[in-house]
């Protein structure tokens, strides 16, 4: 079976976010600073590399039509702004989000219900909930403790070693690592695998700049990572 494989920009990311959000393409387009046209223009190119349509529409009622995200609108969404392949029949690689409210005092944070949290590097209105993405390849992980100039430094156990589809016995693994209630993957090299002993139960120390956890239709602005 073959694998599709196109590109998702952060465009287009952040126009699904909203079109969600929002229910209305013209809203969503405004919303990312686009044109309606340009919008459905989007809508269409990615209806055409994934071969399905990601927006439903539903016309008509009391209070007019409203638009949605398909089940495959919804896997792009969650797929990240990365570059995504998939069998045809299957959902992309998940990029990790996080969903919290966004506070600045001491830093810029977003704080999710489970407990979970992690410094951002963009601008948000205080108190706002706000969405990131975060690439499995972004992350690092450290055994024992570690100096570094990422903000954010998240202590947690391996849960499981998985080798995803096509990879070879020395190709990417991919590590499910459990953060409190919290579960983050994590892509690595078999080389990492076997040089840090990564295994179910090993302890670990995951981090990430704060610039790699990617606003989902947030306030413009940024600070330093």
């Amino acid at each position: 079976m073959t694998a599709r494989v196109f590109v998702v920009t952060p465009v287009d990311i952040a126009l699904l976010a909203a079109l969600d959000r929002d229910g209305s393409v013209v809203g969503a387009a405004r919303a990312v600073g686009i044109s309606r046209d340009r919008a459905v223009y989007r809508l269409e190119r990615l209806r055409e590399r994934t071969g399905a349509a990601v927006v439903t529409t539903r016309r008509g009622g009391a209070n007019g039509g409203r638009s949605g995200l398909t089940a495959r609108g919804r896997a792009v969404l969650e797929g990240g702004a990365e570059a995504a392949a998939w069998p045809e029949r299957d959902r992309p690689p998940k990029h990790q989000s996080l969903t919290g409210v966004y506070r600045s005092d001491p830093e810029p944070r977003l704080f999710a219900p489970d407990g979970f949290s992690a410094a951002v590097a963009f601008v948000a209105p205080e108190g706002q909930r706000a969405t990131v993405t975060l690439d499995p390849e972004s992350i690092v992980v450290a055994i024992g403790s570690v100096r570094s100039s990422a903000r954010n430094a998240w202590p947690g156990i391996v849960e499981s070693v998985r080798t995803p589809a096509g990879e070879g016995p020395s190709g990417r693994r991919e590590l499910a690592v459990r953060v409190g209630r919290h579960r983050l993957t994590v892509a690595v090299t078999e080389r990492s695998v076997q040089a840090l002993g990564l295994r179910p139960g090993r302890r670990v120390t995951l981090l990430a700049k704060a610039t790699a956890l990617r606003p989902v239709g947030a306030t413009r602005g940024s600070r330093p990572g």
